[in-house]
């Protein structure tokens, strides 16, 4: 077995690897670390030649990674991310002081029901303190929270089940029934209320179990709970895409009054009777953060005085 002689390899240079590995480019690498083309391709051949492999294929301007590569990729690209939150964590823990919050919501639900108006009260009382906001689909947010890249993610109900308890907590944001969307042909859209039975006969558009798995769990329990397994005419590949595909009187999703197209006029959300959806906030647990502590705190306060 050759000996590999690992001390002279810093953590910058392997960030160099991983971000190059995956962005496919030098050039792009050094763009996003701020540094020179030259600095990216130096650490990687440096990295190469302490490691004794060949972590890249260049030919002319492109660049791909051998065999070695992907393995060493695969197994160290959360490495660099660990050592900076870890340290990051360290330096909040030691000195109490940190501005920043960073959230994630979903990108299926309407932002202006519930996110920005937290968010912008939120930083009204708090003028100095910086609030990033990205939006993502229900299995980035889940990774994107497990991973530590967010603080708070504001998510379906269902999805934050999915992550257990432990070492996450949550706060239910808002309550409300599941709804069958359908088009205004639909001979089901006539009834006030529907029961999950009623739709047996109905054909399915589910996000595919590839994609959202949380997603197919759910409508699948729901239904069977019920009697039936759901008749899945058509997988989409995330929930925005759900609203496009459907193309017949007898096609239906499930979602909620939180959905970003609830109020689109060539829909008709039929709420089911005995079923329960919502809105969660998650977060780690315990709080390191001290600004996360008070955004969580400002929510609880904030759902007292607003109906939802």
């Amino acid at each position: 077995m050759q000996n590999i002689d690992v001390r002279n390899i810093n953590i910058g240079q392997l960030q160099c690897f991983i971000l190059t590995a995956e962005l496919n480019s030098f050039t792009k690498a050094a763009e996003q670390m701020h540094i020179t083309q030259s600095t990216v391709s130096k650490a990687i051949s440096a990295m190469e030649n302490m490691m004794g492999l060949q972590l890249f294929i260049r030919k002319g301007n492109r660049i791909r990674l051998t065999p070695a590569g992907r393995h060493v990729y695969d197994n160290m690209k959360d490495l660099g991310r660990d050592v900076e939150k870890t340290l990051y964590a360290a330096s909040v823990i030691q000195t109490g002081l940190n501005k920043n919050v960073r959230i994630a919501c979903l990108d299926s639900y309407k932002p202006d029901s519930v996110v920005i108006p937290i968010v912008n009260g939120f930083k009204k009382n708090h003028p100095d303190i910086k609030v990033a906001v990205e939006t993502m689909p229900a299995q980035d947010i889940r990774t994107s929270l497990i991973k530590g890249d967010t603080d708070i993610v504001f998510t379906v109900l269902y999805d934050i089940e999915e992550l257990g308890s432990d070492p996450f907590e949550t706060l239910l944001i808002a309550e409300c029934p599941h709804c069958a969307f359908m088009l205004p042909t639909n001979p089901l859209r006539k009834k006030k209320h529907l029961k999950v039975s009623d739709l047996k006969q109905s054909e399915f558009i589910s996000i595919s179990p590839l994609k959202t798995p949380s997603y197919s769990i759910s409508i699948n329990r729901l239904c069977e709970e019920n009697g039936f397994h759901p008749n899945v005419s058509y997988f989409t590949q995330s929930a925005g895409s759900l609203a496009f595909n459907l193309t017949t009187d007898n096609e239906i999703f499930i979602a909620d009054r939180f959905y970003k197209d609830y109020d689109n006029p060539s829909l008709v959300p039929v709420p089911l009777e005995n079923t329960h959806s919502g809105l969660v906030m998650g977060y780690h647990s315990p709080i390191i953060n001290n600004v996360t502590k008070l955004f969580i705190e400002y929510v609880s306060e904030y759902l007292k005085t607003h109906k939802l």
